[in-house]
């Protein structure tokens, strides 16, 4: 992103999506059990994201979750008459520091938190390198001695060709307006910053990207279908989410990947049950991309640390 975008003005919209992830995902890391709903045709978040995906969050129905939240440990723990008034506080301290920034975002912390309605999902992945096309040209620095304008241009190589994307799936249900509304906030930031806007349409289904201005950064891409928002960070991701929706992409996806199913095969509950909430986190193929972009092996140093499975 260009360096004249405001980041208080930015800030708040992303602190939302964190504040959505934050706010359901803990609750979901319980003992709470639910089928997902299946009142649209969207697929398990797993069938839709790369094969090589290093971090996989899902909540598998975050109304259902909410409805059998005094049932989960960590409910029952909230609602203990010792525990209860510092609970209360701590919401009502989030409440009054979101309220800050609600103005921005749109909706205030109440109204956020109850904007999911069926499946949530976050993954990091590796972003794919924009076309020649759509690169941002580079300034070269008059300045620059050659040796220093080499090594900016294979930093810049490394971050194109090692670089992280980012990927949020949201079932909003009958609430995605207000989470559109909280998109449409994000628009006018990036456009605001420089950001160039660009719209195709993929079988009925329009992409909204958003392309960088400065070498070195990825683009914003979202699409809306079905009560659903697919919102990426990084080139193709989430326009490679509606091709495996559609079932139009030949690429394997994360269910296809062999440590992923093993370690998911831990997971399982009871036969007519499956985890609410799920999460699968790959630190060596991390640490590798992060020693190739950028060239260090610091990294390297916790190359012993293993896979971290699911949990439910």
């Amino acid at each position: 992103m260009s360096s004249s975008i405001s980041r208080p003005k930015i800030l708040p919209v992303w602190f939302a999506f964190l504040g959505l992830l934050v706010a359901v995902f803990p609750s979901g890391a319980s003992t709470a059990f639910a089928q997902s709903k299946d009142e649209t045709s969207l697929p398990a978040a797993s069938r839709l994201l790369p094969t090589d995906t290093m971090v996989y969050l899902q909540l598998d129905d975050a109304d259902q979750l909410r409805q059998d939240m005094g049932k989960t440990s960590i409910g029952k723990m909230i609602n203990d008459p010792q525990l209860k008034p510092f609970a209360d506080q701590f919401y009502a301290t989030a409440r009054d520091l979101f309220d800050i920034i609600s103005e921005e975002v749109g909706v205030n912390l109440d109204e956020l938190l109850s904007i999911p309605q069926g499946q949530v999902a976050f993954a990091v992945h590796p972003s794919i390198p924009l076309g020649e096309d759509e690169k941002p040209k580079v300034e070269e620095r008059e300045d620059d001695d050659p040796e220093r304008a080499q090594r900016r241009r294979d930093r810049e190589r490394r971050r194109e060709a090692y670089g992280f994307g980012v990927t949020l799936i949201v079932d909003a249900g009958d609430r995605i307006d207000d989470l559109m509304r909280i998109i449409g906030k994000l628009e006018n930031a990036l456009e605001d910053g420089g950001l160039k806007r660009r719209v195709r349409e993929v079988d009925g289904t329009e992409i909204v990207r958003f392309l960088p201005s400065r070498p070195g950064r990825e683009p914003i891409e979202f699409f809306e279908r079905e009560n659903t928002l697919v919102f990426g960070v990084g080139n193709q991701s989430a326009e490679n989410v509606l091709a495996h929706w559609n079932d139009e992409s030949e690429d394997p996806t994360l269910a296809d990947n062999a440590t992923f199913g093993t370690t998911m095969s831990r997971c399982i509950g009871a036969e007519t049950t499956r985890p609410q909430f799920t999460f699968f986190v790959d630190p060596h193929a991390i640490i590798d991309r992060v020693i190739k972009r950028t060239g260090s092996l610091t990294a390297g140093f916790v190359w012993h640390i293993s896979r971290i499975p699911c949990f439910s």
